[in-house]
């Protein structure tokens, strides 16, 4: 039987950006390359990639069994999600903190607002999912964000950069931004109206 390989899944994403557009297109192909990298788990070329492989070995032997040049960075994130643990709580995670205020702008004055987030991260996991509650203190009603890359903060007055993400956090302390649907007039007042909370993480050991 011909060895199925994790690049030939990922020739077809080589020249996708990262723009916004393309998002929900890029995430859509990534899920069919873990289903298949599943697949390839629970069939007989575990010599590929085992299902208990390390991060660096999940890349390794994606390159070795390689015909033709690929997209490092979207092997690299599907082989995070492919070797991530649920955390058993997200206790190490709960010193983590956040404000909330202008994440970014436009030239027509439009400005989105979210979360920073400092995430205080004392477990031995590099952390590369989160899912994060924010939720009406009043009403009840809340919005379940699921984070799968940490958006890194911009200036404020500099509209133009392009957005970068983390698609992990190694122990310790880092920063990240979240936008959120919720918003208050006056931003220093957002928590006298609503709550938050990281309600599961998910990451993988080195």
């Amino acid at each position: 039987m011909e060895k199925l390989t994790i690049l030939l899944l990922i020739i077809f994403l080589t020249g996708c950006n990262q723009s916004k557009d393309d998002k929900n297109n890029i995430e859509k192909r990534l899920r069919s390359v873990e289903d298949k990298i599943d697949r390839l788990v629970q069939s007989q070329e575990q010599d590929v990639l085992s299902s208990d492989a390390s991060l660096h070995e999940c890349i390794i032997r994606g390159l070795q069994h390689s015909k033709s040049e690929t997209n490092g960075e979207l092997l690299r994130e599907a082989c995070i999600r492919r070797v991530s643990v649920l955390l058993p709580d997200t206790s190490s995670l709960r010193e983590s903190t956040a404000v909330f205020d202008v994440i970014h702008g436009d030239y027509d004055g439009y400005k989105n607002f979210g979360l920073y987030i400092i995430l205080r991260n004392k477990s031995i996991y590099n952390i590369s999912q989160l899912g994060i509650i924010v939720k009406n203190i009043k009403t009840g009603v809340s919005s379940d964000y699921q984070i799968q890359k940490f958006r890194k903060p911009l200036a404020h007055e500099y509209v133009g950069r392009k957005i970068e993400y983390e698609l992990a956090i190694p122990p310790g302390s880092q920063l990240f931004v979240l936008e959120t649907v919720e918003n208050t007039e006056d931003p220093k007042k957002f928590f006298d109206e609503y709550s938050w909370g990281i309600t599961e993480a998910r990451g993988y050991i080195d």
